[in-house]
């Protein structure tokens, strides 16, 4: 297969090992592993209505970065002729879009090969129905499920070509219908909730053990915890790491913005304020990612969800 950046302004960032270029999460390893398909099968019968109970059925495809050199999905498979993404966010992110095109684009090769078809052939080849779901499990508010389109990025009206998201909810507390019929979501939420409400009052390591510990005992994924409690901990750790540290430096730019723009007066000197000091934290978040990217433990694809462009991000690594 050919590298996905390789005629991309990125071509020329390093690429590392790949058990470093992509963090794993507890929502993949729950719901995206051969060892828990049956978890995947679970949830998929909770979208779609399914009885299913033989795991047999279900072929994982997610992309290994191995092969396409930065780029990893989170989950997909196939079933009932159709090619299923899933995403796990914990911040809102208007792209996921955009990275769904270049996913499918990925997917849809690797499946044709696997045929042993030829995309110039004077056959038509059928091809497993797309569907797309973003599982969103961030603090922010968002309603328990909306739906995302790449066409609301078009800058000049509507194109030839569509890729639409449906982004569910699954904070503890929304979408109870969904979560009554997959009781591992369910508790997925619930061990999440549990660590942020410890994690108001207690360092984050603390909260992790005392939120695992609890659920232990009270038969909140009790098996998985109690199998996997260390590699639990330091996937939760990287995750929160990150999302706090890119969250915070985003507060500050806000607040610089914003506190130099009232010192600069309300109208041409609170704009110009603003605008300094969100080019300041943008700086901050673009050097923090270059360092994540050159260090190996964050990947191409994951550094280009915050919102900088390829190009942004290449001079930024490439300095």
């Amino acid at each position: 297969m050919s590298n996905a950046f390789a005629t991309s302004t990125l071509s020329t960032v390093p690429v590392h090992s790949p058990n470093r270029n992509h963090k794993d999460t507890i929502f993949r390893d729950l719901f995206g592993t051969e060892e828990n398909k049956l978890n995947t099968l679970s949830l998929y019968n909770a979208l779609s209505g399914k009885d299913y109970d033989d795991p047999g059925l279900l072929e994982l495809t997610t992309l290994d970065n191995v092969i396409y050199m930065s780029v990893k999905n989170d989950i997909s498979f196939l079933i009932d002729d159709q090619m299923i993404l899933w995403e796990h966010q914990s911040t809102h992110n208007p792209n996921m879009p955009l990275r769904g095109l270049t996913y499918f684009a990925h997917l849809y090769t690797a499946w044709v090969e696997r045929q042993d078809r030829s995309i110039f052939g004077r056959s038509l080849i059928k091809l497993p129905t797309p569907r797309y779901f973003v599982f969103f499990v961030g603090e922010e508010e968002r309603p328990d499920k909306e739906t995302m389109r790449l066409s609301d990025a078009f800058t000049s009206g509507p194109g030839d070509v569509e890729v639409t998201i449906t982004v569910l909810n699954v904070t503890a507390g929304h979408n109870p219908r969904l979560m009554a019929a997959c009781q591992t979501l369910a508790d997925y939420a619930y061990l999440v909730k549990l660590i942020r409400s410890y994690n108001r009052y207690m360092e984050l390591r603390d909260a992790i053990d005392e939120a695992v510990d609890h659920c232990i005992s009270h038969g909140v994924l009790a098996e998985y915890l109690r199998d996997k409690k260390a590699k639990v901990r330091e996937m939760f750790l990287s995750e929160y790491d990150e999302a706090t540290t890119l969250r915070r430096l985003r507060e500050e730019a806000i607040r610089e913005g914003y506190d130099d723009g009232h010192k600069k007066g309300y109208d041409e000197g609170h704009d110009k304020g603003y605008d300094e000091g969100y080019d300041k934290g943008r700086r901050s978040i673009l050097e923090h990612l270059r360092d994540k990217v050159n260090a190996g433990s964050m990947s191409v694809q994951d550094a280009l969800d915050f919102g900088f462009s390829e190009q942004e991000l290449h001079d930024e690594v490439n300095q």
